[in-house]
């Protein structure tokens, strides 16, 4: 994020709002927080379509997602990192 002035992560917040709820209207529950997503699905095989939906709209959008530093396998209990 660039924080050139003090309103950009509020500005950034509010855009992808609009983003997750689009996802939402489609039933793919996200939740955000800046630029970290969770992804909840209530099963695992919704798991893996939801996530790539939501990864494909970030890439039309002209989002990068690092995937290296990305976690895209379903967990249970995500740890604190």
């Amino acid at each position: 994020l660039p924080f050139i002035i003090t309103t950009t992560p509020w500005v950034f917040t509010k855009c992808l709002a609009v983003v997750a709820a689009h996802l939402r209207r489609q039933n793919i529950h996200v939740f955000l927080y800046l630029d970290d997503w969770l992804i909840k699905a209530s099963s695992l095989p919704l798991s893996h379509p939801h996530t790539q939906v939501t990864i494909d709209l970030l890439h039309q959008l002209g989002f990068t997602i690092i995937i290296q530093k990305s976690h895209l396998q379903p967990l249970r209990v995500q740890p604190y990192q």
